[in-house]
């Protein structure tokens, strides 16, 4: 017999674009977030999807990648730009899990040519999650 109540997740893969003071924050605290003006972007993941951290200027590396464990909303101020403005912009979070992490940031990866990293987090396909997990597991 077929159970045709068992769904499949489909696990979604992005980059995390942040630069050097949010991901010593993040790495951290193991926890992301959104402006509820991306909520729908929130709202879009799930537990287990895959995700790579992406240092912006000076660096423009991939460093890593883990996976998202839960969402929640939190008011709590944690990220640099908060503590800065002393208000709370990215309330909608994840905790994730650290699969991999280069300990010297300058070591990481370049990201594939052609994706412009400009955004908070980008989607990406599976094939180019796995390029970067094998190149970074390399490291």
């Amino acid at each position: 017999m077929i159970n045709y109540n068992l769904k499949k997740e489909k696990i979604n893969h992005f980059i995390l674009v942040g630069d050097e003071d949010s991901w010593k924050i993040v790495l951290e605290k193991k926890t992301w977030g959104f402006p509820d003006r991306k909520k729908g972007s929130w709202n879009s993941l799930n537990k287990n999807d895959k995700i790579a951290f992406y240092v912006t200027s000076p660096i423009k590396k991939i460093i890593g990648y883990g996976k998202v464990k839960e969402k929640f909303v939190s008011n709590e101020i944690l990220f640099h730009d908060e503590k800065v403005l002393q208000c709370v912009i990215w309330k909608n979070r994840f905790n994730f899990e650290i699969e991999k992490l280069v300990t010297e940031w300058e070591n990481g990866i370049s990201p594939p040519t052609g994706l412009m990293l400009n955004v908070g987090n980008k989607p990406i396909s599976n094939e180019i999650f796995q390029s970067i997990k094998r190149s970074i597991t390399k490291k």
